[in-house]
């Protein structure tokens, strides 16, 4: 009996021993440990019982987990708008069915295009360390991705049986192979004081007192900060931190023709620490302002003009990120995908992926041979200057080379890749960049850092001397320079007048924000506004006056390439696309481009009632 009540006695101490070491191990084991515990788990599960009727089973399963999240401060003339202080968490979740060389992807029909496949039965990912809850979350969308994938590779097959589509087309991979790969990078620690960072916004919105013309104005500053976990059935495991720092000042005006005029200026960093001293982005600000209201009685153009036409400052590197990266024939490969019927490509051919058109001029000049344009990896900063695009491994897992060739004396080399393979890039060069949607990270096809270089450059002065040396050898009595370009972007009001529609299908850069008239006979310059630039393409890089001899940074967002053919339309969140860096020249002058007024501006009427800031009442 003694030795019955001895061994109960063992036993639930052991029982209590067990329950407090559990507890305990759940108390201090991290969302980072759970969450990569989870994604295998269900990983294995899936893979060997996920199977419905006689459908193939999954081949290929990914998870990836933000863990992030968002402070951000909005402000409008000394007055707080909007604070938000809260986590994301979100998962994203791929299957794939068949093999690498063919599977569901590359695939368009109408469930796809409308996105008509089951999104509304996600379960939102857990803000506790639950495994369990994590769990569900990956089970739930694991199944919904794989009845999508199932359903789109019987289609796929079923519509290339039926289309005559050419041999290298047929031969062409679905999906590129990669080694694997597990890297787990540590957390840097992003401390920020909170009062500070409210002190900065609110002090510059307040600026915007002196400046009562302006009929909108306010500054935002987001601190977002994320673990980026990933985990996927080719052995391929990562854990990425990622931060993006952004204050973000923008203004509105009427011009007295009643034209809407804005600007901004988006400040990009990867730390709070990185903000410049406050009298510093006081003055920029200022700048701002002051120019802004200065437009709003610049006389409109009336004459179209065709000649040479200098970039300067940030305005060189909006074009270069547009003309080259965000441009469909640009240096982001392009598949074209298996379309699942003639109608479908009729009635919506202008939103559908399109194959790449530059590919073809593989080792063709499509520029100058002046210059040469590649995508590096080598550095993080650039003369002190953060460069945001940095980053160690892509969305997929793959590790970008620290130099990567794209043009070589004006030469076609290749083009940047993720793991979808086309004609001429049939492995990834580790360009699927991360992206902010939604509050959240996803992968999309991008830049991370571009570099522009020439070997023929020119001072400044002697530059602009070009300038006007080509104007008048066109018989002009001026010439034209633009200092700002709209970014598409910017995520600021009174964008879209600046900015293209992009259901045309064809490809054109936003208007400049700031455009400049220059005279050829005394050099003095004339603000101008109701410009739009025609005809400004890549192949406008084939014909340049001349490049200047300094570069300079420009960090901006980016909208890449996306898997979503409506991209970051439906994002609700205010900071979106895929963080950029480019290292320019600080101007270029082309040889011939068409500037002319844009007549689809459409006029405001002036408010009935003025501004209080003006009329003191």
């Amino acid at each position: 009996m003694k030795n019955i009540r001895k061994y109960i006695i063992v036993s639930a101490l052991f029982m209590v021993a067990f329950a407090f070491l559990n507890l305990t191990y759940a108390q201090t084991e991290t969302f980072e440990d759970i969450a990569f515990r989870a994604m295998q788990d269900e990983m294995n599960r899936n893979m060997s019982e996920l199977r419905l009727d006689k459908l193939k089973s999954p081949y290929y399963l990914s998870y990836l987990i933000t863990d992030a999240n968002l402070y951000s401060i909005e402000a409008q003339l000394g007055a707080l708008v909007k604070v938000v202080d809260k986590p994301l968490r979100q998962q994203e979740t791929s299957v794939m069915v068949g093999s690498n060389q063919r599977n569901n992807l590359n695939f368009i029909n109408e469930n796809k295009l409308f996105g008509w496949y089951g999104g509304s039965f996600n379960i939102p990912l857990t803000l506790e360390n639950n495994y369990d809850a994590v769990r569900r979350s990956l089970w739930v969308e694991t199944d919904v991705k794989y009845k999508e994938a199932t359903e789109l590779i019987e289609a796929k097959l079923s519509a290339m049986n039926q289309q005559n589509i050419p041999a290298e087309e047929l031969n062409l991979a679905d999906f590129s192979a990669i080694p694997p790969l597990n890297k787990i990078i540590s957390s840097p620690k992003i401390n920020f004081d909170k009062a500070k960072i409210e002190t900065l916004t609110k002090t510059l919105s307040a600026v915007f007192s002196n400046y009562p013309h302006l009929t909108k104005s306010g500054v935002n500053t987001y601190i977002y900060t994320a673990d980026v976990l990933y985990a996927n059935s080719e052995a391929i495991t990562y854990k990425v931190p990622f931060s993006l720092v952004c204050v973000r000042v923008y203004a509105e005006a009427v011009a007295a023709d009643g034209e809407p005029l804005m600007d901004y200026i988006n400040f990009y960093f990867n730390a709070p620490e990185q903000i410049p001293a406050l009298d510093i982005l006081n003055q920029k600000v200022n700048q701002m302002a002051s120019l802004l209201t200065e437009l709003r009685s610049a006389p409109a153009i009336q004459e179209s003009y065709s000649g040479p036409v200098m970039f300067e400052g940030e305005a060189v590197g909006e074009i270069v990120a547009q003309c080259f990266v965000d441009n469909p024939n640009g240096l982001l490969a392009g598949r074209k995908p298996v379309v699942s019927s003639p109608m479908l490509l009729q009635r919506y051919g202008q939103y559908l992926p399109k194959e790449n058109n530059l590919e073809q001029l593989t080792d063709k000049k499509v520029i100058s041979r002046e210059l040469s344009v590649a995508a590096i990896h080598d550095k993080n900063s650039y003369n002190g200057t953060p460069l945001v695009g940095y980053y160690e491994i892509d969305a997929q897992g793959v590790v970008p080379a620290a130099k990567t060739v794209l043009i070589e004396d004006g030469v076609l080399k290749r083009l940047l890749t993720d793991r979808t393979p086309t004609m001429q890039n049939a492995n990834s060069s580790g360009h699927r960049v991360f992206a902010l949607s939604n509050g959240a990270m996803t992968g999309a096809l991008g830049s991370g850092i571009i570099e522009l270089t020439s070997v023929e450059t020119k001072g400044y002065a002697a530059l602009k001397e070009a300038l006007i040396a080509a104007a008048k050898e066109e018989d002009y009595e001026y010439a034209y320079i633009v200092r700002k370009m709209a970014n598409p972007m910017a995520g600021v009001p009174g964008l879209s007048t600046f900015v293209p529609s992009s259901n045309t299908g064809i490809f054109t850069v936003s208007r400049p924000i700031y455009i400049y008239r220059i005279s050829v006979k005394d050099g003095k310059e004339e603000l101008v506004r109701s410009a739009k630039i025609a005809d400004l393409s890549l192949k406008s890089f084939k014909r340049i006056v001349g490049v200047a001899d300094t570069q300079e940074v420009y960090n901006t967002l980016q909208k890449g390439k996306q898997d979503g053919l409506f991209g970051y339309a439906t994002s609700q969140f205010s900071l979106v696309g895929a963080p950029a860096s480019f290292i320019v020249p600080k101007a270029i002058v082309f040889q011939e481009l068409e500037v002319e007024k844009d007549k689809d501006i459409v006029l405001k009427k002036e408010t009935i009632v003025p501004s209080p800031l003006l009329s003191g009442k």
